[in-house]
């Protein structure tokens, strides 16, 4: 098809993403058209209420029955005008892919622009899409698959437990943590044919102790320190742990759950809506210990 330029002079920032006045080029809709602008010597345009648009123009052609305006497209798929929300955008909503010099595909930068029309007595209508001139429409995938592959990404961590062997006592703090960082990248990968870049951030630990007792704590703990912060206490206050009351064998069982956030150009990150993600879970088998006093002779008595 053959490449439409509609030149517009584009409003400032209706999006945090959108940074400075461009002109525009047309995208085709369902609903519009290639057309020759009438004198123009073979000037592209789209065809809004039977005329051929000049995007020169402020404002398309109007008539005494319809109205017309221009909205910013948001990732949510509402409309935009003056930087307040007006109503939504028609179905399948490019996003426009900067062009960086020399012609390459760069960072997506902005959702597209809409023409929106209306009757009297009826609701906005969408007529036609287009991205800035400097860029070119891409399919960016949805939240929900980039929530998805995030999920499957995600790594299981794994339970530390201080002590050289899988036991404890009973009524002495067993010190636990999860052996992870509290922020990690999941790299690279390819959703819906778009490098999608993945990064998680600790929310919280759920911890089921084996003996019926659970807890969540905030951050991963801290791994043990048997030279630089030992700890002689029954319970040790810069560590986390949990206190059997009772002997047996236990199984402990970890998961977390992560704040994920995604990028489309390595570079500027947003947060994944719909809360935290989980990853799967671990464990490991504990065996807890009963302890007795037992005196016994001095040997120099």
């Amino acid at each position: 098809m053959a490449r439409r330029v509609i030149r517009v002079l584009l409003g400032i920032a209706f999006v945090a993403q959108l940074s400075a006045m461009l002109p525009a080029a047309a995208l085709p809709s369902s609903n519009a058209q290639d057309c020759i602008i009438a004198g123009s010597g073979g000037k592209h345009g789209v065809i809004l209420n039977g005329i051929c648009v000049d995007g020169e123009s402020a404002t398309p052609p109007t008539s005494p029955s319809i109205e017309y305006r221009r909205v910013a497209c948001t990732d949510t798929g509402a409309a935009l005008l003056d930087g307040q929300v007006v109503g939504r955008c028609g179905p399948n909503v490019p996003r426009c892919k900067l062009l960086a010099e020399g012609g390459q595909s760069g960072p997506v930068f902005v959702n597209a622009f809409e023409y929106q029309s209306r009757k009297p007595g009826q609701g906005w209508q969408n007529e036609s899409f287009w991205c800035p001139q400097t860029q070119v429409p891409v399919v960016v995938p949805d939240a929900a698959t980039i929530r998805d592959r995030a999920i499957r990404l995600l790594p299981a961590v794994g339970i530390g437990l201080a002590g050289p062997s899988p036991t404890t006592l009973v009524n002495i703090q067993t010190l636990l943590w999860a052996r992870t960082g509290t922020a990690r990248s999941l790299g690279q990968v390819m959703v819906v044919g778009q490098p999608v870049w993945l990064k998680i951030v600790f929310d919280h630990a759920a911890w089921d102790f084996g003996d019926g007792v659970r807890a969540s704590s905030a951050v991963p703990g801290k791994a043990y320190d048997d030279v630089g912060d030992r700890c002689a206490q029954v319970l040790c206050p810069d560590y986390y742990g949990h206190v059997y009351r009772s002997a047996g064998p236990v199984r402990i069982t970890l998961v977390v759950s992560w704040t994920a956030s995604y990028s489309l150009d390595a570079a500027h990150f947003q947060q994944l809506a719909g809360g935290p993600i989980t990853g799967p879970a671990a464990s490991t088998a504990l065996t807890v210990r009963q302890a007795r006093a037992v005196l016994v002779p001095n040997p120099g008595d």
